[in-house]
């Protein structure tokens, strides 16, 4: 039998989006399990795989590495929270480092 974990989900929600601002890749992955797997469509543009799935904490840290440079001013701003079942939801803005450069 399993003993039940509690989880503060507001301070796991807020320290995340605390990480994402900051663009500090260490504290973004240690909120990530060593066999996470990533599904997104932007996997594809930022790493040219075909598959837009990443697995593991290796190829997770190049995509939010290849990411954090891509978008050096992303930005996550809390919308809300849904603690019953641990849904954040956020808004995301960001410029490229192209348009930063003109």
């Amino acid at each position: 039998m399993q003993a039940e974990i509690a989880i503060d989900f507001t301070s796991a929600a807020q320290e995340w989006l605390t990480a994402w601002n900051a663009h500090d890749l260490e504290r973004i992955l240690a909120h990530y399990a060593d066999d996470v797997e990533l599904s997104s469509p932007f996997v594809a543009k930022l790493t040219g795989r075909t598959e837009g799935v990443l697995r593991g904490k290796a190829a997770l840290r190049d995509y939010f590495a290849r990411g954090l440079q891509a978008y050096p001013t992303l930005r996550f701003d809390f919308i809300r929270l849904t603690p019953a079942c641990g849904v954040v939801f956020w808004n995301t803005t960001a410029s490229t480092a192209c348009a930063r450069r003109s």
